[in-house]
């Protein structure tokens, strides 16, 4: 055998071998991006510590707002959208908060007031939410949970409803739909994540004024994500895992009979009739849509949101 066949034979080996590497890769890359999967390192049960934090199985600390009182009947557990903050559920605390109702979130992983995390995870912000659902069952069993989650809040909220009996739940902007078409930047850093790490963080392409109609507030969003608007390429994939998870058990809450609620700001830059008529009608919650035909994505922070926190208390009354 000549040496150019050698040479050639070689040639041939090795450029299969690199191509079986990359598609390695890829597979387990699809495969982790397909999951929720979190492992965390538990030192204890997860607790929270004097209604100022959570402090999770990991040792995670977790800023906490509003207050777990011993007179109150329902706990509503508030679960933030997508690289927001507990601290705009502010105005659901003032209109919704009273002595039979308390009303509490926190700020996920990585995010606002907690310290960074080295391998962001959708996992780990579910496995937060059930800790707290797991404590809270725990410690206070005569009392009435109901989830209220926003955007993907919502998504997280129909997850963690698997696992545990809550009494109700509210969806509130729940996504149905891409706002935004990924730009070229983003397009070129997934690519990357998808051969080196996963880690490597993307930036949010949301708008203050496309998502609230109060300028004011559409300010205050714009600056808080000058420095909390990036995900990594692992969670941009798990988004999608998580809706089209979150839609496949949305039937869970027809099946365990969970009295439910859907808020909709049909001016929601996120929002899809179809989808969303085929997600309330999967949970058997048709008859329990209410549409604000002018709002935007963040309800409750909207300068009309009276109706919205009447709907509400109105819905909670049955748990009272």
């Amino acid at each position: 055998m000549e040496l150019v066949e050698v040479v050639s034979i070689f040639g041939i080996i090795i450029a299969i071998i690199i191509f079986s590497m990359l598609l390695t890769i890829i597979f387990v890359k699809i495969i982790k991006f397909n999951s929720l999967n979190f492992n965390p390192l538990r030192s204890q049960l997860g607790e929270l510590i004097d209604n100022k934090f959570f402090m999770s199985s990991d040792n995670y600390k977790l800023k906490w707002y509003g207050a777990i009182t011993k007179q109150s009947k329902v706990i509503v557990l508030c679960i933030h959208d997508l690289l927001t903050t507990g601290e705009w559920f502010k105005e659901l605390f003032i209109n919704v908060i009273s002595n039979d109702i308390d009303v509490v979130s926190w700020d996920q992983r990585g995010l606002n007031k907690n310290k960074e995390e080295l391998y962001p995870n959708f996992g780990a912000n579910l496995c937060d939410l059930n800790e707290i659902i797991d404590w809270i069952e725990e410690r206070y069993p005569a009392k009435k949970i109901v989830l209220l989650g926003e955007g993907i809040g919502a998504n997280l909220a129909i997850l963690a409803q698997k696992k545990h009996k809550i009494n109700g739940i509210i969806l509130s902007s729940i996504i149905t739909k891409n706002g935004y078409t990924t730009n070229a930047k983003n397009r070129h850093l997934i690519a990357k994540g998808m051969f080196l790490s996963s880690n490597i963080k993307i930036k949010k392409q949301e708008d203050g004024y496309d998502v609230i109609t109060d300028k004011t507030f559409a300010k205050k969003i714009n600056e808080y994500y000058f420095n909390n608007n990036s995900l990594s390429v692992r969670e941009y994939f798990q988004i999608k895992f998580l809706k089209n998870s979150s839609y496949r058990n949305a039937d869970l809450i027809k099946t365990n009979d969970l009295k439910g609620l859907i808020l909709i700001p049909q001016n929601d830059i996120y929002f899809d009739d179809n989808k969303m008529t085929k997600i309330a009608s999967k949970s058997g919650l048709t008859d329990n849509v209410i549409i604000y035909p002018k709002l935007k994505h963040f309800l409750f922070n909207e300068p009309d949101n009276k109706k919205v926190f009447q709907d509400i208390l109105k819905f909670l009354e049955q748990f009272l």
